[in-house]
């Protein structure tokens, strides 16, 4: 609880901080749904792996 008070106290108080930690929210959030839909491509059949036999 105190971390989570620190760090509302931080955004509240710097005028910089806001912008960018909503921009970095936004690209995490962008990462997440690529590594969802990475991780579910392989279940579909739609995409086929190559395996070279020794």
């Amino acid at each position: 609880m105190k971390l989570l008070k620190q760090i509302a106290t931080f955004r509240a108080g710097h005028p910089l901080a806001n912008p960018k930690i909503e921009t970095l929210q936004q690209k995490l959030a962008c990462l997440k749904q690529v590594k969802k839909v990475w991780m579910q491509q392989p279940l579909t059949g739609k995409h086929r792996v190559k395996v070279d036999e020794l």
